[in-house]
Parts: C-alpha cells; structure tokens; sequence
C-alpha cells in the first residue's frame, strides 16, 4: 500500500476505499458530477510514473489542494469552480492550465517549487497571488497567460521566472528582483 484515496476523510485506509502502489501510478483524474467537495492531494508521489498524456486532469470540484511532491511528464489540467492552492514541490514536462469560477482564487502556500516545461494558464474570475513568499518558486519554461476580472500579483516576494507572459486583468503587480 503506497496510497490511498480516502472517501469518508478519515485520514486512514478503509476495506472499501481504492489503494494502490505508487509505482503503478499512471495518471490522476478527478470528476465531480456536482461541482462540489474539496480535492486534497497530499503526501510524495515522486515515484509515481504519471506519463499519459493529460497526467493529472481535476475537473468540476469546487475548491483543489495540492500539497503532494510529484512529477508529471504530461498535462496538468485543473477546472474548478471556488479555489485552487500548490504547496507542494512540482515537476510538470508538459503544459499547466488551472481555470477558477466563477469565484474564487488560485494561490500557492509558503515554500511551493513548481516547474513548468511547456505553456502556463492561469484564468480566474477573483484574484490570482502566485510567489507572495520569499521561499516560493515558479519556473515556466513555455509562454504564462494571466486572465482575471480581478487582480494579479506575481513575484511579489518570491521568484516567477517565465520565457512570455500576457496578463489579461483590472490591477497587476508584476515583481523583479
């Protein structure tokens, strides 16, 4: 047993919950046919392969925690409709796209390390604070596409590397250092 999806959140593995080697992971895919119910993926699945092509796809939740250590050699994709969070260190080879409404926020937590090999698109309908602490790190290798009714701070205490950027929104901070 190297992981578990745990139903009832109870924080330990039950007889009728879904478990597996981590090894053998090939993807993680998330639907919810309510749009309702928080998404926490926690804990080291660097051993985990995930290399199909869409890795992690997490779609109609309402709010996605990320705080697991993984690596994905494909997509990830995530569509949520309240909040979507990374505290966690990430390894993503293919392209990132986190789409947030129509509420809600996409912000990371101290210490997040996230690398993006392909494109970036961060779309929200409220605010997007990305790299707001010193130990934060974002590194995308493709173009970063911002889009917000409402503000975008980025790089603010942290560090937001990017090859392009567009930024589609009412109030921007953008940070060098």
């Amino acid at each position: 047993l190297d992981f578990f999806v745990d139903a009832n959140n109870n924080q330990t593995y039950d007889l009728l919950e879904l478990r597996g080697s981590i090894d053998q992971l090939k993807s993680i895919s998330v639907d919810s046919p309510d749009s309702v119910g928080t998404f926490l993926w926690q804990g080291d699945f660097f051993a985990a392969a995930l290399d199909s092509p869409d890795s992690v796809d997490i779609q109609s939740i309402d709010t996605v925690l990320v705080h697991a250590n993984f690596t994905s050699l494909g997509n990830v994709s995530i569509d949520v409709s309240n909040q979507a969070v990374f505290g966690s260190e990430a390894n993503i080879g293919g392209g990132l796209s986190i789409e947030v409404g129509p509420t809600g926020t996409i912000s990371d937590t101290n210490g997040a390390k996230i690398l993006v090999q392909g494109d970036a698109a961060f779309v929200s309908q409220s605010d997007i604070l990305l790299s707001d602490n010193a130990a934060n790190r974002w590194v995308i290798l493709g173009h970063s596409h911002f889009q917000t009714t409402g503000s975008i701070d980025i790089g603010s205490a942290g560090t937001f590397d990017t090859s392009e950027l567009s930024v589609q929104a009412a109030n921007a901070i953008i940070a060098e250092h």
